[in-house]
């Protein structure tokens, strides 16, 4: 299959076999942990809403948070841009609980500046591998048959995100300001 003339039916491979775009349902988790693992440059995430259970290690999101420290006390530049809803609305305080765990472990948080909402999700490892799909960093998300994330591995694609990320970074976005 390696040697395979490619073609517009034709998917477009990489030299270790993987499909240059493959979609994931309920193993989107196993996927994003072993990404997170290989990274040694960056980890770059926004996501609509992020809810780390500090307490239940067990939880998905708890390793994750856990894998993430690890990879940013090791010098991996780790990014984060979360939404900042309106004060009692929902998502309002697992959105500000798990920034302010972020924030202690020196990880930078930002958010829109002009109150748009931040609805993307969207990681990106490195200049290798970026994930854009609609699975929030939930427990229930990453449960949830009906969620589908996209893993690219195209070179092209994954450098208009990274710019994408670092625009909206720079001029989008500003300090994420916890409030409770």
């Amino acid at each position: 299959m390696a040697n395979m003339v490619e073609t517009e039916t034709t998917p477009r491979l990489i030299s270790h076999h993987r499909k240059i775009v493959k979609p994931f349902f309920l193993n989107f988790y196993s996927e994003l942990v072993k990404s997170i693992d290989l990274a040694k440059e960056k980890i770059w995430i926004a996501t609509y809403v992020i809810n780390i259970h500090f307490f239940r290690k067990w939880k998905k999101t708890t390793k994750l948070f856990d894998t993430i420290c690890h990879k940013h006390k090791k010098g991996v530049d780790v990014r984060f841009i979360v939404d900042h809803p309106k004060k009692n609305r929902p998502n309002w305080n697992v959105n500000n609980f798990s920034v302010k765990l972020l924030q202690n472990e020196g990880i930078p948080v930002r958010m829109p500046k002009h109150g748009e909402t931040a609805h993307g999700k969207i990681a990106i490892i490195d200049n290798y591998v970026c994930f854009v799909g609609s699975h929030n960093l939930t427990d229930g998300s990453l449960n949830n048959p009906f969620e589908v994330t996209i893993r690219i591995f195209d070179p092209r694609t994954i450098q208009e995100m990274i710019d994408w990320y670092d625009r909206i970074w720079h001029l989008y976005c500003i300090d994420w300001e916890v409030l409770f």
